[in-house]
């Protein structure tokens, strides 16, 4: 009888084990949202405004998790398109690879985060120059000299107010234009301090709200909370008198509601600004301006509404603001993630609104010159997103061909 009982549980644990495995299958296999869900413009499609006050150029276009990049122009044509090899596009267990972000170098190559995958270089002809495995998200930032800050990622068991806390960690990682990685910087490690019990509720409260993180609730599979949520990494490219120089690093934690400031090779955190203001809701995207201010893309995750905001650091002033909570009135817009808000050639403004597959510029007059919309729709006939769109100048299409 003993002999029967232990084989029962014996088959009892094993079919259970294959449950699970066939549930952990099912949840590997269900697709991330890359659609609009509340679409607003169903008819629009691709450039429907393009007025003389735009800033020339050509706009790297890429849908959300899609695995097809081109380079658009101004009246949303398709003036050159890379085919990476298949072995970039085909689907890997237990997740298929997902193109997040791309940017063009200096020298006509294409840069491609295959997101928590790998990095990749190719060149003009999708030719694979090098590729580096790594949890890699977000962001690629170039440097004068061809090399780049990337974000990686990491689980990590880290002690907080003596507790063990299973976490994402982040990782600034400065990268040689071959592809050597130079040196990583930890994120738990500068900003640990910036953390507070309600930073870790914040991200799991987070966590809970995204069906696929419920799933794996459900599913006994171990949380690894995302208290910062790096986003952004950008050059500082001029002086900011008394607090940072020229090729300092400009940070984004969007749960955590932190701009920062760093000192790269000192591993130096050197201002920081707005937790705990109740200014920030998510933000993304802070960028240097040619007068030497910060451009922040506000989110407004909570609030249900987006914002740019201009920030003048020595005063802790905003100065410029663009986006309106009112659904009426013209400035409002609203994407509760991603979004880019790039300074172009004219001192005109890109923004992309991600949450919508929309893209549009202003003047610093706040009047639109450019939209877009993304013309590429999926099998239920919903419109694609898009993380992000950014111009480049025409002399970009002649570059690629001739690299």
């Amino acid at each position: 009888m003993k002999l029967i009982t232990n084989l029962f549980n014996k088959y009892s644990k094993s079919k259970e084990k294959l449950k699970r495995q066939s549930n952990l299958q099912k949840l590997a296999s269900l697709p991330y949202s890359s659609f609009v869900i509340n679409e607003e413009n169903q008819k629009k499609s691709g450039v429907v405004l393009n007025n003389k006050n735009a800033c020339p150029g050509y706009n790297l276009f890429l849908s959300r998790y899609s695995r097809k990049i081109s380079l658009i122009n101004m009246d949303g044509e398709i003036a050159y398109k890379w085919k990476p090899a298949l072995s970039l596009r085909r689907f890997f267990p237990p997740l298929p690879t997902i193109w997040e972000y791309r940017k063009i170098d200096r020298e006509g190559n294409l840069l491609i985060i295959a997101v928590g995958k790998k990095l990749v270089k190719l060149d003009k002809n999708s030719n694979i120059i090098w590729k580096i495995k790594g949890g890699f998200h977000h962001e690629i930032e170039l440097l004068d000299n061809g090399s780049m800050f990337v974000l990686e990622r990491k689980k990590e068991i880290v002690k907080f107010e003596n507790e063990k806390k299973s976490i994402w960690n982040d990782y600034l990682v400065l990268i040689s234009n071959e592809g050597k990685i130079i040196k990583k910087v930890s994120v738990y490690k500068l900003f640990n301090k910036e953390l507070t019990k309600k930073s870790f509720e914040r991200a799991f409260s987070i966590y809970k709200k995204r069906w696929q993180d419920r799933t794996r609730l459900k599913l006994g599979i171990k949380t690894f909370l995302d208290p910062f949520h790096t986003n952004t990494i950008k050059i500082i490219k001029k002086d900011i008198e008394g607090i940072a120089k020229k090729g300092d690093i400009l940070v984004c934690f969007c749960y955590i509601n932190l701009i920062a400031i760093i000192n790269f090779e000192k591993e130096k955190v050197l201002w920081t600004w707005e937790e705990g203001k109740k200014i920030l809701d998510g933000p993304h995207y802070p960028i240097q301006l040619e007068n030497g201010n910060i451009l922040i893309y506000d989110n407004g995750r909570d609030r249900n509404w987006s914002k740019i905001l201009e920030l003048n650091i020595p005063s802790n002033k905003i100065v410029w603001q663009y986006g309106s909570s009112d659904k009426n009135n013209e400035e409002y817009f609203s994407s509760i993630w991603g979004g880019t808000c790039q300074e172009l050639e004219n001192g005109n403004i890109l923004i992309t609104d991600s949450d919508h597959g929309h893209a549009f510029e202003i003047t610093k007059e706040k009047k639109k010159v450019w939209e877009f919309f993304n013309f590429e729709f999926n099998i239920l006939k919903k419109r694609k997103t898009i993380y992000r769109l950014e111009r480049y100048p025409l002399s970009t299409l002649n570059l690629i061909k001739t690299s």
